[in-house]
């Protein structure tokens, strides 16, 4: 059976993911180092030199301590990345099967062949298996770079799960 709309493009595959990564990115971002900052902002600090002055010593002072709402801002994050993950697969297993930077760029992931919903089983497989790749250095970089010579644009996580990504100009 032949696709019912072209391929993606690797590109509108790299604009779909940089949409993604601001979305989930900058506020996560914005929470570790608002965190860390808060944080450390508790402690007190002693810093001491060795005789010779070429080494510093430092220590926290007793009593001395993370803040505790940077720990809650930090642990705030963790949970935002839960969460992503969970709507990454829900999103993308569901009937519209594509994430927020899917959509802006038109595309979305259907299974390869029959070009139907994926189901959140397969499409958590899909997210894990790219999640390991991404842990695997050479492969992780294979893998995103795969579309650019595969005849359809597929990665490396699109073909253990038999997934392709197609963009629909009308966004269905």
């Amino acid at each position: 059976m032949a696709a019912p709309s072209p391929y993606a493009t690797w590109i509108r595959r790299v604009g779909g993911s940089l949409v993604d990564g601001l979305v989930i990115g900058v506020p996560t971002t914005v929470l570790i180092i608002a965190g860390f900052a808060w944080g450390f902002a508790g402690m007190d600090w002693v810093c001491t030199n060795n005789s010779a002055g070429n080494t510093t010593n430092c220590v926290t002072t007793p009593g001395s301590h993370f803040n505790a709402g940077g720990g809650v801002l930090i642990a705030l994050a963790v949970i935002v990345l839960i969460g992503w993950v969970v709507y990454v697969v829900i999103a993308i297993g569901g009937p519209r099967g594509a994430t927020i930077g899917m959509r802006a760029v038109k595309v979305r992931c259907v299974t390869d062949g029959q070009f139907g919903q994926l189901g959140n089983g397969k499409s958590f497989g899909r997210y894990a298996i790219a999640t390991v790749f991404r842990f695997i250095s050479i492969v992780g970089l294979i893998d995103r770079l795969f579309p650019l010579w595969d005849d359809k644009r597929q990665t490396l996580h699109d073909k253990v799960v038999s997934t392709v990504v197609l963009y629909e100009p009308d966004g269905r």
